[in-house]
This record gives C-alpha cells, sequence and structure tokens, in this order.
C-alpha cells in the first residue's frame, strides 16, 4: 500500500497514479458518507465522483475490473466487509488491501474477449454486435421483411393485409367482411411499380401486358389480373398463346402479338430464325429499346446468316478500349446450333452496359454447377424479402460466413494465410469470381467462351452448400430434403451430379441442354472499390493507382472477385441483377410452359411451403439466414 500524498489515504501500487492524477487534496469520504445525506460520493480508488445511489455498484465493478478487491453487495452502504478475489475469505474494509497484497492465492486475469462486427442487412454498415439490433430498429438504408402470408389455395405470397380478400378471390367467393369494390390502393409511384408492390407473387411480364391492355390505368389493370373485369387477365391471355409465340412474348414484351405470330408465319414456325426476322430492318426500333433510355437506334449487321444489333459508337465498359471489331467477336463465339440466340443474348448484354455505364460498373460471371443453389437462395430471398417472383438467381444468401470477415477489407488482409488462395472454402463462402468485360480475354471464365457450359470446379462440396441453406430455412431432415431438390433440378436438365445423387445429366456443357449460366452484375461506382478486386488467377490481387473504378474507366480487361454479402444483392440502389443461360427454356419465367425458369420457380416455392408458408416460420428462417439463431 502506498499513501497518497495529496489526501493521505492508502492505496495499491497498481492504482496511486491514476489516483494522484485525479486527486483534489480532500480525503475520499468512508463508505459511510455514501448515504443519504450526501447527493453524491466519490469512488476511494479511482477518485471519481458518481451519484450516491449508484457508488456501490461503481466500487464493485472498479475493484473488480483491477483485479483487487471484490465488494460483497448489500442493501446499504454501511459497508463493514469485503471479499478477497483470490481467496474468497472476508476482511474489514481497512484491512483488505493489505490483505489482497499479501495474500498467495493469485487471481486468474479476465480473458478480453473482442466483440464480433456484424453488417446490417440493410444498409450493408458494419457495427458492433451489442449496437445491431439497436442500429436495424432505426435504419432507414434498405427494405424491410414485409408481413405476409402464403394464400392456402393458389400457393402465392400476398400482403397479410390483403389475404382475406386473395383467397376469396382464389375460390371465387365474397369476402366475409363487407363488399370492397377497390380491395387494394395503389401505392404512388409509377404503375409497374405500383402492380408490383401490390401483387408481388406475378411476374413483370403479366403486369406490363395488364398496364398496356388496361391503357397503362392501374386499377383497371389490377381488376384485370385479379379477374375482377369483364376483359380476359394479361396472364390468362398470355397462357392461353402457342409455346413458341410465348417465348417469342418474353424475348420481346413490347412487340404485338400480331407481330409475334407474322413472325412465326414467315419463318415457319423456326422459333431461331423467328427471333432473327424480329432482330432486323423489318421490325421497328422501338421494339429494342425504351423509349425513356436515350440512347440513339441500333445498327443492325448480318454476319454468317445471323443478326446482330449492336451501338458501336455508345461508351460503355466491355466497349472501351477494345482494339478489334465487337460483332466479329461476338460471332466468333456462336454454336451452330443456337447462334440467333446466343446474339441475341450478347447484344443485350451490351445495350444494358450502356444504358447503365454512367452510374454503374459491369462484372460478368459464369457458372453451372451453382445453378441449382443460386436458384434455391433466389426463391427463399423472394419469399422473406418480398422481391418479384421472376428474381435472379442468388449468389450468396447467408450472413454467418461473414461476421468473422464483414469487409472486403478484412478478407484480403488474411489472404496469405488461405490454402489454395481463393480456392479456399473460407474465400469462397464470401466471394465470388468474375470478369471485368464481356470480352476479357484475360480472364479464366472468359464470358463468351464460356456462356454455352458454364464454369465451375469441382473441388466444391456443394452437397454440403445445399443442406446449409435447407437447415437455416427450417428443414429438420436436409438430406432428405436436398435429395427432393436435387429431383427437382434434375426435371429441368439442370447439372446435379455434383450433389451427390444419380441423375440424367452427369457432364456440364453436354448433351442435349447446356448447362451454362451467366450473371451481369451492376455495381454503383461508388460501392465497388469496398467489395471488388482486379486480380490474377487463383485471387492474387493486382496493385493498382488509385481506384478500381478507374482501373475499369481505362482497362476494363481480365479478373476481378466480389465480396457478396447478400444484402449487396437485393438492394437495388447497390447493385442489379441480370440472369442469361445458355438453356433457351430457362430464360423464361413463365411457369406455364414446361422447362422454364419460371416453372422450376413454382416448383421450388411448392417444395419451401411446409417450412415457409406461415409467418412464424419466416420469421425463424429470417433469423437463422442472418445468424442470429440456430
Amino acid at each position: 500500500m502506498v499513501d497518497c500524498p495529496l489526501c493521505n489515504m492508502p492505496f495499491p501500487e497498481t492504482k496511486i497514479e491514476q489516483h494522484a492524477s485525479t486527486c483534489t487534496g480532500e480525503p475520499a469520504p468512508s463508505p459511510r458518507k455514501f448515504q443519504k445525506t450526501s447527493p453524491s460520493a466519490r469512488c476511494p480508488i479511482c477518485n471519481k465522483e458518481l451519484p450516491s445511489e449508484q457508488i456501490l455498484q461503481h466500487v464493485e465493478t472498479c475493484m473488480a475490473d483491477s483485479a483487487e478487491i471484490v465488494v460483497k453487495p448489500v442493501a446499504t452502504l454501511t459497508v463493514s466487509t469485503a471479499e478477497c478475489p483470490s481467496c474468497g475469505r472476508q476482511f474489514p474494509l481497512d484491512k483488505i488491501f493489505s490483505h489482497v497484497e499479501t495474500c498467495k492465492d493469485k487471481p486468474v486475469p479476465k480473458p478480453v474477449v473482442a466483440e464480433s462486427i456484424e453488417g446490417c442487412p440493410f444498409c450493408f454498415k458494419n457495427f458492433p454486435s451489442s449496437e445491431l439490433a439497436a442500429h436495424m430498429e432505426e435504419c432507414e438504408g434498405g427494405e424491410r421483411p414485409v408481413e405476409k402470408a402464403m394464400c392456402p389455395v393458389c400457393n402465392a405470397i400476398v400482403l397479410q393485409s390483403q389475404i382475406e380478400e386473395h383467397v376469396a378471390a382464389c375460390l371465387d367467393e365474397k369476402p366475409t367482411s363487407a363488399p370492397n369494390t377497390r380491395p387494394l390502393t395503389p401505392p404512388p409511384g409509377p404503375p409497374i411499380e405500383q402492380l408490383r408492390d401490390m401483387l408481388p407473387f406475378l411476374d413483370g411480364v403479366s403486369l406490363s401486358e395488364a398496364l398496356a391492355t388496361a391503357g397503362n390505368d392501374v386499377e383497371r389493370a389490377l381488376a384485370l389480373l385479379l379477374g375482377g373485369g369483364d376483359e380476359p387477365s394479361a396472364a390468362t391471355a398470355t397462357a392461353e398463346m402457342p409455346p413458341d409465340l410465348r417465348r417469342l412474348s418474353h424475348i420481346f414484351p413490347d412487340a404485338p402479338e400480331s407481330m409475334l405470330r407474322t413472325a412465326l408465319e414467315r419463318c415457319e414456325g423456326d422459333l431461331s430464325v423467328a427471333v432473327a426476322w424480329l432482330m432486323g430492318d423489318d421490325f421497328s426500333a422501338q421494339h429494342h429499346s425504351s423509349p425513356d433510355d436515350g440512347l440513339p437506334p441500333a445498327e443492325t449487321v448480318r454476319t454468317n446468316g445471323v443478326v446482330v444489333r449492336i451501338r458501336r459508337d455508345v461508351p460503355c465498359q466491355s466497349l472501351r478500349n477494345l482494339h478489334a471489331d465487337p460483332v466479329a467477336m461476338l460471332t466468333s463465339q456462336l454454336p451452330p446450333s443456337d447462334a440467333q440466340f446466343c446474339a441475341y443474348c450478347f447484344s443485350t448484354m451490351v445495350e444494358r452496359e450502356q444504358q447503365h455505364c454512367k452510374d454503374y460498373c459491369v462484372f460478368y460471371h459464369s457458372y453451372s454447377l451453382a445453378s441449382l443453389l443460386y436458384e434455391l437462395q433466389s426463391e427463399v430471398a423472394a419469399i422473406l424479402y418480398g422481391l418479384p417472383t421472376d428474381f435472379p438467381p442468388l449468389p450468396r444468401l447467408l450472413h454467418a460466413p461473414f461476421k468473422g470477415k464483414p469487409t472486403l477489407k478484412l478478407l484480403l488482409a488474411g489472404f496469405a494465410s488461405l490454402q489454395g488462395n481463393d480456392h479456399d472454402p473460407h474465400f469462397r463462402a464470401l466471394a465470388i469470381s468474375a470478369s471485368c468485360s464481356l470480352f476479357a480475354r484475360e480472364s479464366e471464365m472468359q464470358p463468351l467462351a464460356c456462356f454455352m457450359q458454364g464454369y465451375s470446379c469441382g473441388d466444391v462440396q456443394w452437397r454440403k452448400l445445399l443442406q446449409d441453406v435447407l437447415a437455416a430455412v427450417g428443414f429438420r431432415d436436409v438430406n432428405g430434403a436436398a435429395k427432393n431438390l436435387i429431383a427437382i433440378a434434375a426435371k429441368y436438365n439442370m447439372p446435379t451430379s455434383h450433389y451427390g445423387e444419380a441423375a440424367p445429366y452427369a457432364v456440364p456443357g453436354r448433351g442435349a441442354h447446356p448447362a451454362g449460366n451467366m450473371l451481369q452484375i451492376f455495381i454503383r461506382k461508388d460501392h465497388v472499390d469496398s467489395v471488388a478486386y482486379a486480380c490474377k488467377p487463383y485471387g492474387h490481387q493486382i496493385a493498382i493507382k488509385g481506384s478500381f473504378v478507374d482501373f475499369l474507366g481505362k482497362t476494363p480487361e481480365g479478373q476481378a472477385r466480389i465480396f457478396c454479402h447478400p444484402a449487396l444483392f437485393v438492394d437495388k440502389k447497390q447493385a442489379l441483377l441480370y440472369h442469361y443461360c445458355a438453356n433457351q427454356d430457362m430464360c423464361c419465367t413463365d411457369n406455364s410452359i414446361a422447362g422454364s425458369r419460371g416453372a422450376l420457380k413454382h416448383e421450388l416455392r411448392d417444395f419451401l411451403k411446409p417450412v415457409l408458408s406461415t409467418e412464424e416460420g419466416r420469421r425463424k428462417a429470417f433469423q437463422r439466414i442472418h445468424g442470429h439463431t440456430k
């Protein structure tokens, strides 16, 4: 013990300097002075002045943190003894300090546990775990899960407040409540967004066609879609079309049905030739771009019987510093059997780049074996977050893997310790590979070359990744659920052999149905440097001058790795996703066409119904996916 030279009070050697730095020269009050007679009191350890009712708890904490003494809590502050933290014996207050200094049973230092950092699923910002819940309550950076319910008749997901009217409409019965001629009130915003908010279970094509039929009148379009009008709904009209005509209507959603029928008649029912004819000069340019996109008309180029539409003079990332003819590069990779379809996809990719190049950077992610996992994650996200039913495949869904490394900077900081670099499972759980241009030649997954067969690695535990998602969603028998899910995927000619179940489709990219898939990923320029970086094969970072955005503005070549936090892709303020598939049927979101992506999504929703059909099931799934519960 050492006496303070200012107030002459005794203090342990480890505390004397801290006390002396704040000492006023007045003796510290004894515990009895902390009674109601004084509104405040000073701690004898750190000399901090506190309200009387708080001083006992503070003294206990102050002494415990310094591994000195722990005062036993009592009803009042008339404390006469204290417990030694080493031996547990009681001593008078005027003796406890000297005992602690000489006690042979030294206390074990308390371990310091660093608080984990978690990302907000709405604004994508990082917070300490203890602060995340409070932040999420006030966060305005993104959309919250909407209270919804599943219709027991048609299995559609509907706003909770509208479920009674919806079920009644499904059963063709009147609601039990008073009749309401306007069951849904259009929210503010553009007509298509109003319909999407009210009818999130319908695809964008059906909504657009209903608006066109109703003359852009939201209430009339709503009545048509719900079967309350005299005219047949747009969705019904589309379902009555022949399959090839429906396929054309999805490729050219703005084209009149009469023109689509004419195209098929002139081309003798050959779908590929009809697509070429519609892309040619005989088809009005207004059907190839939005009237509000501000782009000039596209140039039509015919080469080897294939039509390519392109705007050569409109800048975009893939055309920047390109020293070759883009049409020649596009057509050089066209397969003989699906040449026109691929030309249409590639032309659309370039057009979308030109539409978004001002505010976004673009990346191309090719895949095949991951298609089942991505589609499952997309459908789960659509149900939980109220996303459109035709939402693109989603690369990542589970938030738990991101808790240890919630930012790209932390992931790169530990990159050297990863076994196999970007092939390490810990890296793959957080990031995906991508090319920086549609014409990238220095990338190991060149988009044009990989379009038909896709790109995948065989050293991935696909079955385990699938079961992890199924467990988070709420399935107890994840093995049985995975087996049933793989059987569904095989019906749609998706590659499933690497998921541990025998399936008719065994080798990606071979056979009657190509397995290639591609995501065109647009990331806002102000987010790019925080979620992506330029790299060599195996994910080794390339040292560049300036920002990655500046680098892409000069040399959009090579490859990148993208930090795929789930919140990035479900927020249109940060990123946009477009999906392309070499299997033409899987590009169609009409669930009435057998083998289409729309039909697959419908089956996935039925598959998920046992665990996500109730509000409680969706709430628990949301918590598990975000890593809040097991």
